[in-house]
């Protein structure tokens, strides 16, 4: 890149993995900062978290005046071993968050450093970098709106907009978790007995997403679908909703079920014999399975 901005340091964080539920991730990013923050005169305080990763709240000096708060993220989107390369060209550089928002963090950290150079030292000016904004902030929004009170005016950092304008708002966001229940049945012997959960599941995805109204600016996408236990099989049920449910509880998966009043486990079934044109040993039955009882 054709600048005499040096991204050697913004390459150490963008290398870095911090997908939301890398915890690890997440707390090297924030203790890299800690150290660039330490420099200009910062104190930390950590607000822990055990499952994600810690939210930062740097405080500087406090004087007559008033007070504002610059605000980011430490976690990305990017699992780990997806997108992990900081590259740059003539124009533009290239990595996980280079933009959201390891890059607006970077930003904001120049442009604090600019105000010490100048001032010798940093008052009336704190930064907080929670941990979970990716997930949609369940956990750190709390912390953010409580902290904010503190202050007389807040700066994000993230991206700007397309002709490099600030951003004064942005449009809210909603998660569902929406769960399917059919009936589950052998997709091949008893394909009518079935109904079909993923089918279902499909046919409210198209129905939801024809809700997008780009004129009014609103979307709607389904960011993760999970279902199904293979190609011969019509599943009842939602296995990644239940075992969200299950963990929600600290309960086994199958005690979960069990809740569902007149649910009734599958009984499990042993092949003994395979045959049919798929099996190419002659016998004109395709499956002999026995079932285990008392």
């Amino acid at each position: 890149m054709n600048s005499s901005l040096d991204f050697t340091e913004l390459a150490t964080i963008i290398s870095l993995n911090s997908y939301t539920k890398n915890k690890a991730g997440v707390d090297h990013n924030a203790d890299i900062f800690n150290g660039w923050m330490e420099q200009l005169g910062f104190s930390v305080e950590t607000h822990r978290r055990e499952e994600i990763g810690n939210h930062v709240h740097y405080l500087s000096k406090k004087s007559e005046g008033a007070k504002l708060l610059l605000l980011g993220h430490l976690d990305t989107v990017f699992p780990p071993d997806t997108f992990t390369e900081f590259r740059e060209d003539d124009e533009w550089i290239y990595g996980p968050g280079v933009c959201d928002m390891k890059g607006g963090n970077y930003i904001a950290l120049t442009a604090l450093r600019n105000v010490f150079a100048e001032q010798g030292h940093i008052a009336n000016i704190d930064m907080l970098l929670v941990s979970d904004e990716e997930s949609g902030s369940d956990d750190s929004k709390l912390l953010t709106s409580e902290l904010a009170k503190a202050y007389d005016a807040c700066m994000v950092f993230e991206a700007a907009g397309p002709d490099h304008d600030v951003v004064i708002s942005r449009k809210g966001i909603a998660t569902f978790q929406i769960e399917f229940e059919g009936k589950g049945a052998h997709a091949g012997n008893h394909y009518t007995d079935g109904i079909n959960a993923n089918l279902a599941a499909a046919h409210m995805l198209i129905a939801l997403t024809n809700l997008t109204d780009l004129e009014k600016g609103t979307t709607v996408n389904a960011g993760k679908m999970k279902g199904g236990l293979g190609a011969n099989t019509i599943l009842a049920v939602s296995m990644a909703d239940k075992k969200l449910s299950a963990k929600n509880k600290k309960i086994p998966l199958y005690k979960n079920f069990l809740l569902k009043k007149n649910f009734k486990l599958p009984y499990p079934l042993m092949n003994i014999i395979n045959g049919g044109a798929h099996a190419n040993n002659g016998l004109r039955i395709q499956e002999f399975m026995i079932r285990p009882d008392k």
